[in-house]
């Protein structure tokens, strides 16, 4: 079994921070970023895989899954932060 943790890219860094620290007894190392077709800041996905040491695994663009499930490659990423086709 994997686990992985779920947070949201329209919650404050503060609140992910917190969701994190709550959930640390659990064995996850991958992260999942929800939300990204609701906001433009994208930021906090670096931050909080640097600071907990995560694996990035996926972003989702929507409410279908599994099509707007999208891998969460370093260039996905760097072209979120980047304002390059975020929704794409």
């Amino acid at each position: 079994s994997e686990y992985y943790l779920v947070l949201s890219l329209t919650s404050r860094y503060a609140d992910m921070q917190a969701i994190v620290d709550r959930f640390r007894d659990v064995p996850y190392a991958k992260v999942i970023f929800t939300k990204s077709d609701e906001t433009e800041s994208f930021g906090t996905i670096v931050n909080v895989v640097h600071n907990y040491d995560l694996s990035l695994s996926f972003i989702t663009t929507g409410q279908n899954v599994p099509d707007d499930y999208t891998l969460a490659t370093p260039e996905r990423i760097a072209d979120l932060i980047l304002g390059e086709d975020p929704h794409a």
